[in-house]
């Protein structure tokens, strides 16, 4: 079934984060506006992962309640008219091989996941050469890394093993 869009202001309430005060600080809220949120997954999309309409495939390994998921699984692809693919339970024992089968099948061209998805994916030197085997290049544009920082060692492997347009997004 088919649902028009609804239209609403630039500063139309998005959501709101909250920080839990895990970190030491003070617990807070942040409200997102619409129009700015959009503006800037749209401009990040263009310019760090040159999404291109019609073309891409984006394949966001978050869940959409987390903010990478609902930036870049499901707002950047509805605003840019990109595909998105969806997966849900990725095992950690066969997280490589799971990852390259969806890059393949689904001709996967952009890839985002956080750093911790890359590290237990490259967990030992058989996964990392074993993914590496697969040539993930040959479809993979660019892939992203997000939430935390990846040492230097580790974004070289991301960049060996994926793509050479590994971008480590928590440096950017």
């Amino acid at each position: 079934r088919v649902c028009p869009p609804v239209a609403v202001a630039s500063m139309h309430p998005k959501g709101i984060v909250y920080t839990s005060g895990s970190s030491g600080n003070k617990a807070t809220g942040l409200v997102q506006d619409t129009g700015g949120y959009a503006s800037g997954v749209c401009n990040s999309m263009k310019i760090c992962f040159d999404a291109t309409p019609g073309v891409d495939v984006i394949f966001t390994n978050a869940a959409p309640s987390w903010v990478t998921g609902q930036t870049y699984g499901l707002t950047g692809p509805l605003c840019m008219r990109i595909t998105s693919v969806l997966v849900t339970g990725m095992p950690e024992a066969t997280m490589a091989q799971c990852l390259a089968n969806v890059v393949q099948q689904l001709k996967v061209s952009i890839f985002v996941a956080s750093a911790s998805f890359l590290k237990r994916a490259l967990k030992n030197t058989y996964q990392a050469s074993w993914l590496r085997r697969q040539k993930l290049d040959e479809h993979l544009r660019v892939a992203v890394s997000c939430g935390e920082p990846l040492s230097p060692a580790m974004h070289k492997l991301g960049m060996a093993t994926l793509c050479p347009h590994y971008i480590n997004s928590y440096w950017a």
